[in-house]
């Protein structure tokens, strides 16, 4: 019993002075602990900042013109897109014959309010015999674009128009082979002379296939032969300043390239 009553006590003590720690106020040692961790970190954090800012001042940059990145301002892109347009074609009737096209009357005295039969003779008479034997097929086809492109009502037309012509053509291309088959061949050996000289062997070139330059953000326009300026800066600076603005959310842009000095600044401590 009375091992009982001590050990009881004992674990009382423990609990109060637990207790009493937990609430005491915090004493000189830990202040002491804490500022000397605080300083010791920012001891750390100003070592590394002095290690970055040496190491990005060791990039050296000697440029003969400004250090800015120049592009095109909202106004010189608007009409540089509608100097461009017409010359971006986009063919949507190429996939869809029937594309913009409405049934309407025209004048009878025009064209186009002939009866369809009347003007689908009169669109197969555009091309001449002598000039239907010569044309080869892509002409022939540029031909009906062409035509194509003059209305939606021209575009239908020319849909049975381009059968026609699509079936003469293969009609007169079977005739020359035939014809061509019928010429008379000389027998073998008459008429070739076989060379005793062998040749060596000739081995075909592995062409690459040529990427396309792609076009520069700064100005809109192609950089060939890797021409790290603008082919306007270049052309025309004046005109360039003009057109431009200095873009200050950019780095240096490869149009200054040209004019920088790359190399590495030494800094020697002590």
């Amino acid at each position: 019993m009375a091992r009982t009553s001590r050990q009881t006590a004992k674990k009382r003590r423990l609990r109060n002075a637990k207790n009493t720690r937990i609430a005491a106020p915090p004493t000189n040692s830990l202040v002491a602990g804490t500022s000397l961790q605080a300083a010791k970190n920012r001891r750390k954090r100003d070592a590394k900042n002095r290690r970055t800012a040496l190491r990005r001042s060791t990039i050296l940059q000697i440029s003969t013109q400004p250090n800015s990145a120049r592009t095109l301002r909202k106004s010189a892109r608007v009409q540089q897109h509608r100097d461009d347009a017409p010359h971006q074609w986009i063919n949507t009737w190429t996939k869809d014959p029937l594309y913009r096209y409405k049934p309407t009357e025209h004048h009878a005295a025009s064209l186009l309010g002939l009866p369809t039969e009347l003007r689908q003779t009169i669109l197969g008479m555009t091309v001449t015999s002598a000039e239907f034997e010569l044309w080869t097929w892509s002409r022939l086809g540029q031909w009906v674009g062409a035509l194509s492109c003059v209305s939606p009502l021209f575009r239908v037309d020319m849909m049975y128009v381009q059968r026609i012509w699509k079936t003469e053509k293969r009609a007169a291309d079977a005739k020359d082979r035939l014809s061509i088959g019928a010429l008379e061949l000389p027998g073998p050996g008459v008429g070739v002379k076989h060379s005793k000289k062998k040749g060596r062997q000739v081995k075909a070139r592995q062409t690459q296939k040529k990427v396309r330059d792609q076009k520069c953000w700064y100005c809109e326009r192609r950089h060939f032969s890797k021409d790290p300026v603008c082919p306007l800066a270049r052309e025309n600076p004046s005109e360039w300043v003009r057109r431009t603005r200095v873009d200050r959310r950019r780095s240096l842009v490869a149009q200054d390239a040209s004019n920088i000095f790359g190399g590495t600044k030494i800094t020697f401590e002590g």
